[in-house]
C-alpha cells in the first residue's frame, strides 16, 4: 500500500500544479490590411462647356500655361483654322478672313456678341454689364485673326477678354486679355449707329481723296488701302487715330488721312465712347 501512495504523489501534485495554471491566451488574428484610398476622379471641366464647344474642341490645339485662372462666364468664341463660331453659330469663314490679312471687324461676330449684350441688359436692368467673351482660339492661328476677334468683341461692348488655355494638367485656365481700348479699362463702352459714322465719313471723303491724290502725283500707280483705328470720346471729338495695317505704300497719305479723320466731330455717343476700325481703298482708277 504504501509503494502505491508514494507512486501517486507526485501525480497528484502535477494535475494539481496543472489545475491552478492559468489557461493559454488565444492569439490574436492578424489585422486586416488597410485599404488604399479611393482615387478621387478629375473633375471633367467639360461638363460645365456647352456640347457644341466640347465637340469641336477636339480639333483645337489651344495654348498651353501653367499661371492661368479659373474660367469665368461669359459668351463662348472659338476660332479654329477653318470657322469663327459664337455660342454654337457659324458666323465666319476663317479661310474668307485669311483673304484679307488684316486686323478687321469680323462682322457676324460682332453681330451675334451685340444681340447677345442687348439681351444681357434687358434681363438684368439694374446690374452692370460684365463685359467678358471666352475665347478659345487656336495657338497656331496667325495674330491678325486673334487681334481681329478681339477688337470686334469690344465694337460690341464686351472689353474684357478671357482667353482660355489648357493647363500641364489638362484643366482648362483663362488668362484675362484687354483688346485695345483707349483710357483706363473702366471707361464706358459707349454706342453710336453705324450710319451715323458712315455718314460723316463720307461727307470727309473729299478731304481723304486729297490726301492720296498728293501721293498720286508722286506715283501715278499708287494704290491700297488705308486702315485705321479711331476712337470717338463722349463729346463727339475724336481721341485718337491710329493706322492699322494699312496696304498703300506711300507713307505721307496715311498720315495725312490720319490727321483729317482726328478733325472730325462725330454726335455724341450714348453710354462711353466708342472704338472704330474703318478702311479706305484708293485707287487711280476712280
Amino acid at each position: 500500500m504504501m509503494s502505491v501512495r508514494r507512486g501517486t504523489a507526485p501525480l497528484a501534485f502535477a494535475l494539481a500544479v496543472a489545475a491552478c495554471a492559468s489557461p493559454p491566451r488565444p492569439v490574436a488574428p492578424k489585422p486586416a490590411p488597410t485599404p488604399p484610398p479611393a482615387k478621387v476622379a478629375p473633375v471633367d471641366e467639360s461638363t460645365t462647356l456647352p456640347p457644341w464647344l466640347v465637340k469641336a474642341l477636339d480639333g483645337v490645339r489651344l495654348p498651353t500655361a501653367d499661371h492661368g485662372r479659373p474660367l469665368g462666364d461669359g459668351p463662348n468664341v472659338l476660332i479654329d483654322h477653318r470657322s469663327v463660331v459664337v455660342e454654337g453659330l457659324l458666323v465666319a469663314d476663317t479661310l474668307q478672313l485669311a483673304a484679307d490679312p488684316r486686323v478687321q471687324r469680323v462682322d457676324g461676330q460682332f453681330e451675334v456678341l451685340k444681340r447677345l449684350r442687348e439681351e444681357w441688359v434687358r434681363a438684368h436692368p439694374s446690374e452692370p454689364f460684365p463685359g467678358i467673351v471666352r475665347f478659345w482660339i487656336d495657338a497656331e492661328l496667325p495674330a491678325y485673326m486673334v487681334k481681329s476677334a478681339f477688337e470686334t468683341a469690344v465694337m460690341a461692348g464686351y472689353p474684357h477678354g478671357q482667353l482660355v488655355v489648357r493647363q500641364p494638367h489638362g484643366d482648362w485656365a483663362q488668362l484675362p486679355v484687354e483688346a485695345f481700348v483707349p483710357g483706363p479699362s473702366e471707361h464706358a463702352i459707349g454706342r453710336l449707329a453705324p450710319e451715323l459714322i458712315q455718314r460723316e465719313m463720307r461727307s470727309n471723303y473729299d478731304t481723304f481723296r486729297k490726301c492720296y491724290e498728293g501721293g498720286l502725283a508722286k506715283d501715278p500707280k499708287l494704290e491700297g488701302r488705308v486702315v485705321f483705328r479711331f476712337v470717338i470720346d463722349t463729346d463727339g471729338s475724336v481721341q485718337t487715330a491710329t493706322d492699322k495695317g494699312s496696304t498703300i505704300s506711300d507713307a505721307n497719305v496715311v498720315r495725312c488721312v490720319l490727321d483729317a479723320v482726328s478733325k472730325i466731330t462725330f454726335p455724341k455717343p450714348k453710354g462711353g465712347i466708342v472704338t472704330v476700325i474703318y478702311p479706305i481703298q484708293f485707287s487711280p482708277e476712280e
